[in-house]
C-alpha cells in the first residue's frame, strides 16, 4: 500500500523520483526531504543541471557514445587509433574501458544485445552502422567487448558472421577465463572450460587481453546452449526439490494421522 502524503506537491515529487531505476518510494521520499532542507539556489542548480544534460547531451553520429557535439571527443581525437574499434553494449562500458587507460582506439556502442526472448533483433541495435564503418576500409581490427552471457555470445557470433565478408579485418574478443586472484577449485565448469579452450602463451600473458574470435566462434552456439541448459537444469532441480519436500511432509502428515487414528 502506497503511503499518502499531506502535500500533493510532495506526493508529485516523490512519484517522479520513484520512476528512476533502482529508486523505491521510501528512497524517493528521503531524497525529496533532503532537497527540501537545501536552500532554493542549490535545488534550482540541481534542477537546471538535469535539464541542461537532457537538452544538450546527444549521441555521437560515428560511435553512438554520449556527446555534447555531433562527434564525441574520442572520435574527434587525432591521437586515437582509428584502425581499431572496440564494440561495447552501452555507454557505461565505454567509461569502464576508458578507466583502464589500455585501449587507444575508437569505440562503437551497440545500444543493446540481441535477445530474441526480449524481442531485440539485429535490426534494433547499431550493427548496420558498425558494418558501414568497417566497409570504409580504415578499420583493421574489431574488438568485441561484450558480456559473457547468452545474449552477449549470440551478438558476438552474429557480428562475426556479419563482418566475415571483410577477411582483412581482424576480429577479436576480450579474453575469458579464470579471474585474477581466483582459485580453480571455485571456478564454474563453463568458465574453466573456456579457459582451457583459449589459452594464452605464457610469454604473452602480460601483453594481450584479447583472443581471436575465430578460435572460439564455432563454440558460441554450444556455449549458449550449455548456459541455457544449465539454467533450465537448475530451475528443474529446484522444482524437484520443492516437490520432494512437499511429498515428504505429506507422508509424515499421513503417517501421523494414521497413528492418531490407531490410538483412538
Amino acid at each position: 500500500m502506497e503511503q499518502e502524503f499531506a502535500s500533493s506537491l510532495l506526493e508529485g515529487a516523490v512519484s517522479e523520483f520513484a520512476k528512476l531505476p533502482g529508486i523505491g518510494r521510501k528512497t524517493a521520499l528521503r531524497l525529496v526531504l533532503h532537497l527540501l532542507k537545501q536552500d532554493q539556489g542549490a535545488v534550482r542548480h540541481f534542477g537546471e543541471a538535469v535539464i541542461n544534460a537532457r537538452e544538450h547531451i546527444t549521441y555521437c553520429r560515428v560511435c553512438h557514445n554520449i556527446s555534447e557535439t555531433q562527434v564525441c571527443p574520442i572520435c574527434g581525437n587525432p591521437a586515437r587509433d582509428a584502425s581499431t574499434i572496440c564494440v561495447v553494449e552501452n555507454v557505461k562500458d565505454v567509461m569502464s574501458i576508458e578507466n583502464t587507460a589500455q585501449h587507444r582506439g575508437l569505440y562503437h556502442v551497440l545500444g543493446g544485445l540481441i535477445s530474441p526472448i526480449d524481442g531485440v533483433g539485429p535490426q534494433d541495435i547499431e550493427i548496420d552502422s558498425l558494418a558501414q564503418r568497417v566497409a570504409s576500409g580504415e578499420v583493421k581490427e574489431v574488438i568485441l567487448a561484450l558480456s559473457a552471457t547468452v545474449e552477449g555470445d549470440t551478438t558476438c557470433f552474429y557480428i562475426y558472421r556479419r563482418l566475415a565478408q571483410w577477411p582483412q579485418v581482424k576480429i577479436t574478443q576480450l579474453a575469458r577465463g579464470v579471474s585474477v586472484g581466483n582459485e580453480i577449485e571455485y571456478t564454474d565448469e563453463l568458465t574453466l572450460g573456456r579457459s582451457i579452450l583459449g589459452p594464452h602463451p605464457v610469454h604473452r600473458q602480460f601483453h594481450t587481453a584479447i583472443t581471436p574470435i575465430s578460435t572460439m566462434a564455432d563454440n558460441y552456439l554450444e556455449y549458449a546452449r550449455e548456459a541455457y541448459e544449465k539454467r533450465i537444469a537448475k530451475k528443474r532441480q529446484a522444482v524437484l526439490t520443492r516437490q520432494r519436500k512437499f511429498l515428504e511432509q505429506y507422508r509424515k502428515q499421513q503417517q501421523l494421522k494414521k497413528q492418531q487414528n490407531q490410538q483412538e
